[in-house]
């Protein structure tokens, strides 16, 4: 990802990466291999084969960004409706970070409540309301300085893949609470905890609560679709991004049609802008990257298998 502290900023020149193709990035003549291809963003290596020609069609018929609706940002919603049919609206952001702090926007207009309970170890960006980490005597701690002290005392955490001291936690806030957040195969502990989101989803749906599935890297890399839908998960809203965009920044928050309900019911207005979101250039490129991979799906997740196992068999 592309992070840095304030104070750091880009000030090492002599070392900056240059160029990309493939599995490889290059800082002037050197060649590295990228292990993260831009944080997970990059499905199919850097610079493939439908990136450029999708850029190069941009240009053909004349796309611009209109900062308004338009027809590729529609086209991009019907193909995503494809993939999620239960999700009765798409918003478009320009960012993970900015999809995350847009869904919980969404929880608090609809639920008029503040607790967020977060889940250790998920990572949701650079979100202010969930920028903490929880320390071994359960305290927050902050990861930034500048962040509001009340998101310190909105937020809770609950033990990744840990149903029984979960349950304390959750039963302990059950009626302030405005949503659970959890990435479910999380990118620093990326194992299988089908029981636990199973459990959450249970939980959510006995308690109504919202249920945040934040699947910035998982969305299309898990069987060209999803955490949720590969194990029947029903997340009332999900955050996607990342690969999404096609080697372009993007954001995207699907929202199911009970939550839509609500807020039109409450007449809750809940504002959403963005010069560049959903703009045309980058959801033509998206839905183009989008669709090719989904086409090619048996031969890019069998390419993925095979790289994944080489280092896996041989840097045991």
């Amino acid at each position: 990802m592309n992070n840095f502290l304030l104070n750091e900023g880009y000030d090492d020149l002599g070392n900056l990466f240059t160029s990309g193709k493939g599995s490889n990035i290059f800082i002037k003549n050197k060649r590295y291999l990228d292990l993260s291809l831009c944080a997970g963003s990059h499905i199919l290596g850097h610079n493939p084969i439908i990136f450029q020609k999708s850029i190069k069609n941009t240009l053909k018929l004349g796309i611009s960004n209109f900062a308004a609706k338009n027809k590729y940002a529609v086209e991009f919603s019907k193909t995503l409706k494809e993939i999620f049919p239960e999700y009765e609206k798409f918003v478009f952001c320009n960012s993970g970070t900015e999809a995350v702090m847009k869904s919980l926007r969404i929880a608090r207009a609809v639920t008029k409540k503040n607790i967020i309970i977060s889940v250790s170890g998920s990572w949701h960006g650079s979100t202010s309301e969930l920028l903490y980490t929880n320390n071994n005597k359960h305290k927050n701690v902050e990861l930034s300085s500048g962040l509001d002290l009340n998101f310190k005392k909105n937020l809770k955490f609950i033990p990744y893949n840990d149903i029984q001291t979960s349950e304390i936690t959750l039963n302990k806030y059950k009626k302030q609470i405005m949503c659970v957040i959890v990435e479910p195969i999380q990118g620093c502990l990326p194992t299988e905890a089908k029981k636990f989101l199973k459990f959450l989803d249970n939980y959510c749906k006995k308690n109504k609560l919202i249920l945040i599935f934040d699947e910035m890297i998982t969305g299309l890399r898990f069987n060209c679709s999803s955490v949720q839908n590969q194990f029947n998960f029903k997340p009332s809203i999900s955050t996607f991004g990342k690969c999404f965009g096609g080697g372009l920044p993007i954001g995207i928050i699907g929202i199911k049609k009970n939550i839509i309900k609500k807020l039109d019911k409450n007449k809750k207005k809940v504002f959403f802008g963005g010069t560049f979101s959903g703009n045309s250039i980058i959801t033509y490129v998206a839905n183009e990257s989008v669709k090719f991979i989904i086409k090619n799906k048996k031969k890019n997740i069998s390419s993925n298998w095979k790289k994944s196992n080489f280092f896996w068999k041989n840097f045991e």
